[in-house]
């Protein structure tokens, strides 16, 4: 879907054994041979979406309020750009692994659990990017389970919507793109927290304000406006960045990908 990275964050799954103790298969006493077996067992990396489902259900038991929006940016946005030997995280041709493959990098468990900050979505949030994408009423209905009238919704654009990543459309398609994010305190400690921008070349990004202040009190949110301003028409390849907010102990990131 347009304006929604995908994958959305990088698990461990590639050589991961994955063994159960039930009998599943043809009964050993029907086959001839030395076939009785204790264990089944697997090896593939679809393994990497059980590994991901668990680190969710642990921050959902530490956090029974946050909501699973909550509780996927707190996983997404804490996750590590380099590996355990402080290199850049490489795919299986061991290149440096863009979003494409890899979306926001490689999970981290005990940073996701308290990550600070955090972008949250309402339900009728994905209503207004749907008819902001151009999808008609039945189509967005298929999403929503619900009746749906784009007429009567204020649309947004796929950068608006309030996601732990942001995917632009063609470079060709705008000079000049304006939205409003959010984030939100899930602590309850004051802190103060800087903008940096980095990994981007063909567009200027402009964010107000570029410092956010939190009094302390728990799911304090503050918006802030982030404008995308064309620089280079026709950019080599696809671009990759992120949009970090650091304070003194914690950083939590955005990746930004812009199609050629």
């Amino acid at each position: 879907m347009r304006g929604v990275l995908k994958p959305d964050i990088l698990g461990p799954g590639v050589r991961i054994l994955a063994a159960w103790p039930i009998q599943v298969g043809p009964n050993p006493s029907q086959t001839t041979g030395n076939t009785q077996t204790t264990f089944n067992m697997i090896s593939d990396i679809s393994m990497s979406a059980p590994h991901l489902s668990e680190v969710a259900a642990l921050i959902k038991a530490a956090h029974l309020d946050w909501s699973t929006t909550v509780v996927k940016s707190g996983i997404m946005t804490t996750s590590d750009i380099i590996d355990k030997d402080g290199n850049p995280i490489k795919d299986e041709q061991h290149n440096k692994a863009s979003f494409l493959g890899m979306g926001a990098d490689n999970v981290n468990t005990f940073k996701a659990a308290d990550p600070e900050l955090v972008y949250d979505i309402e339900p009728n949030d994905y209503v207004r990017f749907l008819c902001g994408l151009g999808y008609s009423d039945k189509q967005a209905e298929i999403v929503t389970h619900r009746k749906v009238m784009c007429v009567e919704v204020s649309k947004i654009r796929e950068v608006g919507l309030n996601y732990s990543t942001i995917t632009m459309a063609s470079l060709l398609d705008f000079d000049r793109i304006t939205v409003t994010h959010t984030v939100k305190n899930v602590c309850s400690e004051q802190s103060t927290y800087k903008l940096k921008v980095d990994g981007l070349e063909s567009v200027v990004v402009e964010v107000s304000p570029e410092m956010l202040d939190f009094s302390g009190k728990i799911y304090e949110s503050k918006l802030f406006n982030i404008s995308f301003i064309r620089k280079i028409v026709h950019p080599p390849t696809h671009e990759e960045g992120h949009l970090l907010w650091a304070s003194n102990t914690k950083s939590v990131k955005i990746p930004i990908l812009i199609p050629v």
